[in-house]
């Protein structure tokens, strides 16, 4: 009888022991994130996060976590803008129980997707350097996600108490993974790296485009660089999108990275009479990419050095092109003979570029060239003539309210998102880039 009632106990001994340890198993949570970079008009953005838990949680609300971000930035408000590792707050946006590759599910899941806002001012993964002036992936670059002061999270019913997640990304994602990557050897020993994206079936389209300066490589230790800045850094990313390649009808998309800048004169300096360095090797690995891809139809655009290159280009070799977008380009009047612009005054070229361009001023640069065609009967010349660049969405707002204002030189920002209207002609400038090539 005392054996039974010895055996009696020592089952009632277990069966607590196995619960207490289930449940102070599920009162502890660990993850990791993997994290995903959008491309926005003002560049980068880390928008999105996919949790993954040692357990599955029961729900989850935009309540339930909070998500700090740490990394380096300037302080704008001392006289020597320190570069400092800070933290900021980011806004949860949206928060659902997800599988691995953040497509929501409806039951308890392992799994966690959170929406983060961007803005032109918030969730930047990039630093600008300012010694450099190049865009590189910031370092340190970590999220902390903690549970809400507050908030409750439960896993089988049980509440959670212990909560931990890895503050640095275990995988990231961007909007650029549409290209691929790859380099290139000029004859000249020059060294490019360039990304591509090639639609579904034949086409015989290129589009090239030209980035500006920040978006070109870096020295070796001065920071991160890869070819998702170039892409990332101005808003290339719609160039493989649903929208433009339905408007030009499929084009291959061809993007190189300048090592330096598209403006060297081969001292490291900016150029002073238009020359540059990079001239020859970026045209023979355009031509040779033309050739690789079998495009008859080329069309070339750029922005800022991107201009300038664009310009340089087109008015030295403008066989090779069939049209061409120079962007609040740099290339300045002063450099450019009438030889040089009787070059291309048949070519169909779409100016575009904001009064308000400090960085690159119009009366030094596109409002003389474009006079000058102009007086030259150019046959295709089309413009797009802002006063200020400034936000077309409705998404983002200024401290007073009114669409979020940036500064003049970016221009690009119509270009990307097709808001750039002739001014004479009614027509978008993708609009037009199609018509080139039909």
């Amino acid at each position: 009888m005392k054996l039974v009632k010895a055996g009696a106990v020592m089952a009632v001994v277990l069966a607590y022991t196995g619960c207490a340890t289930v449940k102070n198993d599920a009162l502890s949570v660990k993850g990791t994130y993997s994290m995903h970079v959008g491309g926005y008009d003002w560049g980068s953005g880390t928008d999105r996060i996919t949790i993954s838990l040692t357990r599955p949680v029961d729900a989850v609300t935009e309540d339930t976590f909070t998500v700090v971000e740490t990394k380096k930035a300037y302080d704008l408000t001392q006289k020597t803008f320190p570069l400092t590792v800070r933290d900021f707050s980011r806004t949860v946006t949206q928060t659902y129980l997800s599988d691995a590759a953040g497509a929501v599910t409806s039951g308890p899941s392992k799994y966690v997707t959170l929406y983060l806002r961007c803005t032109p001012e918030e969730g930047s993964p990039f630093l600008y350097q300012f010694d450099t002036a190049k865009n590189v992936w910031d370092d340190p670059y970590e999220l902390t996600v903690s549970l809400k002061s507050g908030a409750e999270l439960t896993s089988g019913g049980v509440p959670v108490t212990s909560f931990a997640i890895d503050k640095k990304y275990a995988r990231k994602t961007t909007d650029a993974d549409v290209f691929a990557f790859h380099t290139f050897a000029a004859s000249n020993g020059e060294k490019y790296k360039y990304a591509d994206y090639k639609p579904s079936g034949k086409t015989d389209k290129l589009v090239v485009w030209l980035h500006g300066a920040g978006e070109g490589g870096v020295p070796e230790g001065t920071g991160i660089s890869d070819m998702a800045i170039t892409l990332l850094g101005n808003k290339v990313v719609p160039l493989a999108g649903k929208e433009f390649q339905s408007i030009v009808g499929g084009a291959v998309v061809l993007v190189p990275q300048c090592p330096t800048m598209w403006m060297d004169d081969g001292s490291g300096n900016y150029t002073k009479d238009g020359t540059s360095k990079y001239t020859a090797s970026l045209e023979e690995l355009i031509e040779w990419y033309i050739k690789k891809s079998g495009a008859s139809k080329v069309l070339l655009a750029g922005c800022s050095n991107g201009g300038f290159m664009t310009m340089n280009l087109i008015m030295r070799y403008p066989h090779v092109y069939t049209a061409a977008v120079p962007i609040c380009e740099a290339y300045n009047n002063a450099w450019i003979t009438d030889e040089m612009l009787g070059n291309i005054k048949d070519k169909p070229l779409f100016f575009i570029y904001s009064s308000d361009d400090t960085v690159v001023p119009p009366s030094d640069n596109e409002i003389p060239v474009i006079a000058r065609l102009r007086s030259m009967q150019a046959p295709n010349l089309h413009t797009h003539v802002s006063e200020h660049v400034t936000d077309l969405s409705g998404l983002y707002k200024g401290q007073d309210g009114n669409p979020y204002q940036y500064m003049g030189h970016w221009s690009w920002i119509y270009f990307f998102n097709n808001q750039a209207d002739s001014d004479d002609g009614n027509i978008t400038v993708w609009d037009w880039m199609s018509a080139q090539v039909k």
